[in-house]
């Protein structure tokens, strides 16, 4: 933002100033995003944690709408198959945040063309954990990259304009939850799979 100030400042063209601009806004938007979501780390590292009886399935429907910015959205088939008998306990807060950053990177790294992307979540029970498997075809992530993806700051490709943090944000709130999150599988060009576990107790 610094640079194209100056180099805003040093024109004596407007429309060159204008798009000198539209870039500041850019770097700063980003910028504030990269802000927010370590503040959500802060408080979610600090924060107490409220269990209570959530709606999960109204939750990740919830969730799910408010992708409807995203370019693929309206390609995506997004399946929800729901085997949990008993009441899903967790932090509601802490529940949402893990599921809206990893359905957010299984809409943003969908694919197109002629495949038809989709998102599967299956909810389903083991003996002490509600478990959310979450499974996608998109772009996938390389082999060698897989063991870092829960780094602060690491992206996995070129394709993201994130902030590095979703993934690492996820880590740190299913901790405080007690739970686990699990790269069951991913592969460039087929999809990637993760599992949740969040304790039944």
């Amino acid at each position: 933002s610094r640079g194209l100030i100056g180099l805003a400042l040093g024109s004596k063209k407007p429309e060159d100033v204008e798009n000198y601009l539209k870039l500041i806004q850019t770097s700063l938007d980003k910028l504030d995003g990269i802000l927010v979501t370590l503040y959500e780390v802060s408080v979610i590292r600090k924060g107490i944690v409220n269990l209570a009886k959530c709606d999960i399935e109204k939750l990740i429907n919830n969730l799910i709408l408010n992708f409807k910015g995203y370019a693929n959205y309206d390609k995506i088939k997004f399946n929800i198959e729901n085997k949990i008998k008993r009441d899903f306990i967790a932090d509601e807060i802490l529940t949402q945040t893990i599921l809206r950053n990893v359905l957010e990177n299984a809409v943003k790294y969908s694919q197109t063309g002629t495949i038809t992307p989709y998102i599967n979540i299956v909810l389903s029970e083991e003996e002490n954990n509600n478990v959310i498997n979450i499974s996608d075809n998109g772009i996938g992530i390389p082999e060698q990259d897989q063991e870092k993806i829960f780094d602060v700051f690491y992206r996995a490709n070129t394709v993201s304009k994130g902030s590095g943090l979703g993934l690492y944000i996820v880590q740190n709130a299913i901790d405080k939850l007690g739970g686990k999150i699990k790269l069951v599988k991913s592969k460039p060009n087929e999809g990637t799979t993760f599992c949740l576990y969040f304790p039944k107790n």
